[in-house]
């Protein structure tokens, strides 16, 4: 099965000089300058301005749930959304403004970068990068994606800042915020925040107008703002005639079923879902890695497809000794939901 690799040639230079000299998140050192006692991470990897400690590998491989209650509720972001979705369609279709209703989304482009860490940290670089950086030492100046506390330093400061603009958080939902017209309820801006991701829902174009441009003044560089075709994983279509919101996971499940070379395959009937109750019968171990990371995608498409959560936690319960039959019966899986 395919491992994450790193990026290479003019990509991977590009995106280490982001890291090191655009941002100046990381400061190569001498490993005698690293004070004894302080917070230290061996790094296994670096994608996409991604470095990623050896500890944190359930940021791309979800834990396994022990019920269904609880990988409900690591998917209950995605839901509140769809239930906010579903409310604010159907007071527009009864109140007759269907057809100014938006759907927009964002990104902030190197968010986590952009913040300090408030203590230092130190690490060790992986061996296979370009020298200088390959097995060097390194200060932490700023928020890396794959360190823990980044998410919680960024979500913090666009929570503040998007309360500075007036807008209200959700008491049921602190990811979800609303700004409203005065003189107009009709007329509202809607966010939902997934760390540097924004879903909005609106009828007060400019007053997103404004909230964007707020956001790129904080977060220097090209804030990506666009039409809400995907959000959270999921692909949407909305059709302001009819008011009638379409989602999706088909993408994710694609992208999925290549990762995973599903060409190598032998031919199959279309899969049954009872089949993947049945006991291995090709016992060879496989790497955990690679089963964890297609369970943790597998977890990750409950946001729609609340139906399969018995067989997501019966494929959790494999975790610990994986087998070529376990990893086989999870691609089927995903064969069967696309």
């Amino acid at each position: 099965m395919p491992a994450y690799k790193h990026a290479v040639g003019p990509a991977l230079e590009k995106e280490l000089t982001k890291v090191f000299i655009t941002y100046q998140a990381l400061d190569l050192i001498n490993k005698q300058d690293i004070p004894p006692g302080c917070s230290f991470f061996r790094f296994f990897l670096f994608l996409k301005l991604k470095f990623l400690p050896d500890h944190s590998f359930e940021r791309m491989s979800a834990p396994p749930p022990p019920d269904a209650a609880t990988a409900y509720a690591a998917t209950g972001v995605h839901h509140l959304f769809l239930l906010t979705v579903n409310a604010v369609l159907a007071a527009a279709i009864q109140g007759g403004y269907k057809d100014k209703v938006e759907f927009q989304r964002y990104d902030v482009p190197a968010a986590f970068l952009q913040r300090l860490l408030p203590v230092l940290f130190y690490g060790r670089l992986p061996s296979n990068l370009p020298a200088p950086y390959g097995s060097s030492y390194v200060k932490i100046l700023r928020c890396i994606y794959g360190a823990r506390v980044s998410n919680k330093i960024f979500d913090d400061d666009h929570t503040q800042l998007l309360l500075s603009l007036g807008y209200i958080q959700f008491e049921g939902d602190l990811r979800k915020f609303k700004i409203t017209c005065p003189t107009d309820p009709t007329v509202f801006v809607i966010i939902n925040t997934h760390v540097d991701d924004g879903g909005a829902i609106l009828t007060w174009r400019s007053k997103y107008d404004e909230t964007l441009q707020t956001l790129s003044d904080r977060y220097p560089g090209t804030l990506d703002s666009s039409a809400m075709d995907r959000y959270l994983g999921m692909g949407f279509h909305y059709n302001p005639d009819t008011g009638v919101m379409t989602a999706s996971m088909k993408h994710s499940v694609i992208k999925i079923l290549e990762t995973f070379l599903t060409s190598d395959l032998p031919v199959q009937s279309t899969p049954y879902s009872m089949d993947l109750f049945d006991a291995s019968t090709d016992l060879t171990p496989v790497d955990q890695p690679s089963n964890l990371r297609l369970v943790g995608m597998t977890i990750w498409l409950l946001k729609l497809r609340f139906e399969i959560q018995l067989a997501v936690i019966m494929a959790c319960t494999h975790n610990a000794e994986p087998t070529q039959g376990d990893l086989v019966k999870g691609i089927r899986g995903q064969v069967l939901l696309s």
